[in-house]
């Protein structure tokens, strides 16, 4: 044996060096089981860097980079796929609330108006019981020029209000029972944040659009507490990989109490292997103790698989409505509110390895949040453990800060438009550092409002709706994938396709760069791969 690979050496070392290095290279470099060539891959890296070719093993990058190379790992078993120069992305990450989206009619496949009818129609007829109607998903681009009315949905049933969001989540689509649910005639104004679109008549037309009109709403839809979470979870999966998602951060669980506990642990364990990743957040209060920490510690430990876990807790309190008209200096008093509670409850968290997420309302509380977070004494630029400040709100955002305190803003992409990205404070000497990104690491655009009941925001039509704002795709691409894998501590994991990664990624049936705002409309998916494991194939996609 030992003679043979003497001679093996030797036969190499005569070799020509170009011959020889790639001889080499293929002794040692074990097959792929997929490649795909001839391919734009848009890798997300730290160089922003452009590849051909890519081949997974074991469900991770075993090599990007060109086609030469490539060819060290293909076997007489490898799959290859030659994608005709089609665009490939790294899987995108998005924010959902997972509870109740199985009670909501899937929208995301329909094509048409007439799809749209026929499923709200289908769900009805299946669904007697149901009191309010709730769908997502419908496209306006099927709308043709003519906007979406009340009336189409009229004839579908004028008794129970029927919903529907976007697939961009910032425009509802709703009936005549709806608008008046909602309190919605010819005499309500805009709401702040929202409009209301009406005829020449001044009447309501059935379509509004922006946060203040989807509150108006939402607040119709009842809480479905007794919905099955691994139905929600499941319903979930597949929506996010016929949108590109790969990773999932759920809001927080809906309940933490002893019964419901138990319903997670039983309906998790019959879920096995997924097809996307999922990390979810606990719950806690302002005066969560040690004790109730470690007994966190200890459930948790009881339901983590390899595509889900816990593996932070969030705290509320400053989401309520009220902070918009009550100054945070002037609650300093109440311990559920205050700065030093707060600081003290990240603390806590932190020390058992968990980071918080701070859910907040209005640029006070936001602000608020970012000093109680200053206070922790830092973590080191290494660490993997960083908190978060979820629907942060503000004017001009000082990076350093942000850095130094180890902390990560979830920005809702309307909120990031309408300032006109006019947000970053960046001194001099931080230009080079941030390379003046408009998304540095510290930001990310995930949809971040914990009362949605919308499930999902389609990150696609998000980067379509950038360009509008002039916001390079690369960046808006950034937002999605390796920002928000920063956030959740993913960074060396997933986030951008390199080496050593889990192989999540898509497909699209055109490359975006270089493409006017109007050649971006009927951009698709056509695949998403998590863990190198093909899980959406438009060619075989059906109605659930």
């Amino acid at each position: 044996m030992r003679l043979l690979c003497f001679l093996s050496i030797f036969l190499l070392l005569s070799c020509d060096p170009r011959e020889k290095r790639a001889a080499l290279d293929s002794t040692l470099t074990q097959p792929a089981q997929l490649i795909l060539r001839n391919a734009t891959i848009y890798t997300v890296d730290r160089a922003r860097s452009l590849a051909s070719a890519i081949a997974i093993r074991d469900g991770r990058i075993a090599f990007v980079g060109s086609e030469k190379g490539v060819e060290a790992y293909i076997g007489p078993k490898t799959n290859i796929k030659d994608l005709d120069g089609k665009l490939v992305l790294p899987g995108f990450f998005q924010r959902v609330k997972v509870r109740g989206s199985a009670g909501k009619i899937n929208l995301f496949s329909g094509k048409s108006i007439e799809d749209y009818c026929l499923s709200v129609s289908r769900y009805i007829r299946e669904n007697p019981q149901q009191q309010v109607i709730v769908g997502e998903g419908w496209n306006m681009q099927a709308f043709s020029g003519e906007p979406p009315h009340k009336g189409i949905l009229d004839q579908i049933n004028d008794l129970i209000p029927i919903i529907l969001f976007s697939s961009d989540g910032n425009n509802i689509w709703t009936n005549s029972e709806g608008l008046a649910a909602a309190g919605i005639d010819s005499d309500t104004e805009n709401p702040r944040g929202g409009v209301i679109e009406k005829n020449e008549h001044g009447l309501a037309t059935g379509w509004l659009h922006g946060r203040g009109a989807k509150d108006l709403l939402q607040r119709l839809i009842p809480e479905n507490s007794s919905s099955n979470y691994r139905d929600d979870l499941l319903r979930i999966q597949r929506l996010a990989t016929r949108n590109g998602i790969t990773t999932l951060y759920e809001a927080a669980l809906h309940s933490v109490d002893e019964i419901s506990w138990k319903n997670y642990k039983d309906q998790l364990s019959t879920i096995g292997a997924m097809d996307i990743r999922l990390r979810t957040s606990w719950p806690v209060s302002a005066d969560f103790t040690d004790k109730e920490f470690l007994l966190l510690q200890q459930r948790i430990g009881q339901i983590r698989s390899d595509d889900f876990s816990v593996d932070s807790v969030s705290f509320i309190g400053w989401a309520a409505e009220i902070a918009e008209t009550q100054n945070v200096k002037d609650r300093a008093a109440s311990q559920d509110y205050s700065q030093g509670v707060v600081a003290d409850l990240a603390r806590r968290a932190n020390h058992f390895n968990l980071p918080l997420q701070i859910v907040v309302s209005g640029k006070e509380f936001t602000a608020s949040a970012l000093e109680a977070l200053e206070s922790l004494k830092p973590l080191g630029s290494d660490s993997i453990l960083r908190n978060v400040i979820i629907n942060a709100s503000f004017d001009r955002v000082d990076l350093q800060r942000l850095a130094q305190a180890n902390t990560v803003l979830f920005i809702q992409p309307e909120t990031m438009f309408a300032h006109n990205m006019a947000l970053f404070r960046v001194s001099q000497e931080d230009e080079l550092k941030v390379q003046k990104k408009y998304f540095p690491l510290g930001f990310s655009l995930l949809s971040a409002d914990l009362s949605a009941n919308h499930a999902m925001v389609n990150p696609l039509e998000v980067i379509k709706q950038g360009l509008v704002y002039k916001i390079p795709v690369s960046e808006m691409i950034a937002a999605f994938t390796i920002n928000a894998a920063y956030a959740g501590g993913l960074e060396k994991e997933t986030g951008s396709l390199e080496a050593g990664k889990w192989a999540d990624f898509i497909v699209l049936d055109r490359n975006m760069f270089g493409l006017e705002e109007s050649e971006q409309r009927g951009l698709k998916v056509l695949e998403t791969f998590y863990k190198g494991q093909l899980v959406f194939d438009i060619n075989n996609e059906y109605e659930n």
